[in-house]
């Protein structure tokens, strides 16, 4: 199944614009990740377990987010090298559809499926 120059145009900017979000993203949960420090007006607001919980929470999305930018990047390398939209594994063409759902996915559902073990 060959992607329509239409199709792949429209892809591109989508990876464009999930690049921007995720950039965003990451520096926000970076600086919230950051060590926590209170001063004696917070701690009746906020207790340091909590503070420390809603840090480790943060450091979790920012290696999600991190992770998620890195696929966008490979996949907006692989639309500029003419190999976007085929499977990592087996080669065969991802479905549209799949793309349009995650432009950044690297799998055909049916290897996605057998990585998964289903």
């Amino acid at each position: 199944m060959t992607l329509s120059d239409d199709f792949l145009a429209h892809q591109g900017d989508e990876l464009t614009a999930l690049k921007e979000r995720l950039t965003e993203e990451l520096a926000y949960f970076r600086e919230a990740a950051a060590p926590v420090t209170l001063d004696q007006a917070q701690v009746g607001r906020l207790s340091r377990i909590d503070a420390i919980g809603q840090q480790e929470m943060h450091k979790a999305a920012a290696v999600q987010t991190e992770q998620r930018l890195r696929r966008v990047l490979v996949a907006m390398r692989k639309l500029e090298s003419g190999d976007y939209g085929d499977c990592d594994q087996c080669d065969e063409a991802i479905e549209p559809r799949r793309l349009e759902a995650q432009p950044e996915v690297s799998l055909c559902l049916r290897c996605q499926g057998a990585s998964e073990g289903h």
